[in-house]
């Protein structure tokens, strides 16, 4: 659009622009990643403006399953968006986990290791993550970093080495973080982060 004319029965096509939007949002549980404007769920879309939803191509970047809460970031910049959820953007993304029983430091070293799941019907082996153990007792608390995003892959990492997750709050990806905001509310971002995710993502 910035050099070629676009024409349709003999009249100039002109595509309205608008300023690139970028928001940080703590999904709570029980809200669904989708844009589907239609979706009769509750759904993350459903906290931001409406402004901003109706006249705005929004994707969401690192989503998150029906039962877990925490950072996504939902923008209509189509490049930044792509680059970020390409295999090639390996930043961290850290979460708080908690997980059924005592767990053992052989369950942990095996997570830290890698281990085997299947996602979307296909075998995967899990890359190293780091994992370290907060508090152990009938509900263990983790704290788990993952360079990679399979789908649901925490749970299916959890579940794989015996000790079910019960509770996923993912807290930073990147540079971003979700620290006090709290449950449901949204923020744009500071120019200073979208900055460094920018200088992130070249």
């Amino acid at each position: 659009p910035e050099k070629d004319v676009v024409t349709c029965n003999g009249k100039e096509a002109r595509i309205e622009t608008r300023e690139p939007v970028y928001f940080l949002i703590n999904k709570p549980t029980g809200y669904l990643c989708t844009t589907a404007l239609f979706e009769k769920r509750k759904k993350v879309m459903d906290l931001l403006p409406m402004e901003d939803v109706m006249h705005d191509r929004l994707c969401i970047v690192g989503r998150l399953d029906k039962n877990s809460e925490g950072l996504v970031l939902v923008t209509n910049d189509g490049d930044l968006a792509n680059k970020m959820m390409h295999p090639s953007y390996q930043k961290e993304k850290e979460y708080t986990v908690h997980v059924r029983g005592s767990i053992t430091e052989e369950a942990i070293t095996e997570l830290r290791e890698g281990v085997d799941i299947v996602v979307d019907e296909e075998p995967y082996h899990t890359a190293p993550a780091k994992v370290f153990l907060k508090e152990v007792d009938k509900i263990s608390k983790l704290a788990i970093i993952l360079g990679e995003g399979k789908k649901r892959q925490i749970r299916l990492m959890c579940d794989a080495v015996g000790y079910p997750v019960t509770y996923l709050r993912r807290i930073r990806i990147g540079s971003l973080r979700l620290d006090e905001l709290p449950r449901g509310e949204y923020r744009k971002l500071s120019k200073k982060e979208y900055t460094q995710l920018r200088q992130e993502t070249l």
